[in-house]
C-alpha cells in the first residue's frame, strides 16, 4: 500500500508456468530477446496480462543468470489505454502511459518424482503498476523483478 496516496504500489503480480520444448525453449527466449519487439514479447511468452499490451513499448530490456545458471531475460514495457481524453491527446499528441509491465522469463529443466511433470518448463513472473506508482516505487518494483529466481 502506498503510504503517500493510500493506492496500490502493484495492481498484479502473476507467475505463469508452460510446458516448453526441450532443448529448444532456451533459444526461443534469447530469440525474442534479440528480436525486440512488442509482438515477440507478447506472441511467445504465457502471461495473461500480456494480451493486453499488443501495443505497448518496450523501454528497457535486459538479461541475468543468477548463481545456479539460469539465464532470465527481462523487460519493461509501458501502456496507454486504448482512448485517453481530449486534453490529453492534444498535450501530448497521444495517449500518455498509464501502465507499466515488468517481466521476467527462463526456461527450467524439471525432474518430478513418479516422471510426471518432467521436462522443460517456461516460467514468466509479471508485475503491473500504474505509472504514478511505479515513478515513485520504481527501484522497489525493480527489485522484485531482480529477485526472482527458480528454484
Amino acid at each position: 500500500k502506498d503510504p503517500v496516496n493510500s493506492g496500490k504500489i502493484i495492481e498484479r503480480a502473476s507467475v505463469a508456468v508452460v510446458d516448453a520444448p526441450s532443448g529448444k525453449a532456451a533459444a526461443d527466449l534469447e530469440k525474442i530477446y534479440r528480436t525486440g519487439t512488442i509482438e515477440a514479447i507478447v506472441g511467445n511468452l504465457p502471461s495473461n496480462s500480456l494480451s493486453e499490451l499488443a501495443k505497448a513499448d518496450i523501454f528497457r530490456a535486459s538479461t541475468r543468470q543468477d548463481e545456479g545458471g539460469t539465464q532470465y531475460y527481462e523487460w519493461e514495457l509501458a501502456a496507454s489505454p486504448a482512448t485517453c481524453s481530449e486534453d490529453e491527446r492534444k498535450l501530448l499528441g497521444v495517449c500518455p502511459y498509464k501502465r507499466i509491465t515488468l517481466v521476467s522469463a527462463a526456461c527450467v529443466s524439471v525432474e518430478g518424482g513418479d516422471g510426471a511433470g518432467d521436462g522443460t518448463k517456461l516460467v514468466t513472473l509479471t508485475i503491473d503498476s500504474q505509472v504514478e506508482s511505479f515513478q515513485r516505487y520504481a527501484k522497489d518494483i525493480r527489485q522484485g523483478i531482480a529477485s526472482f529466481r527458480i528454484q
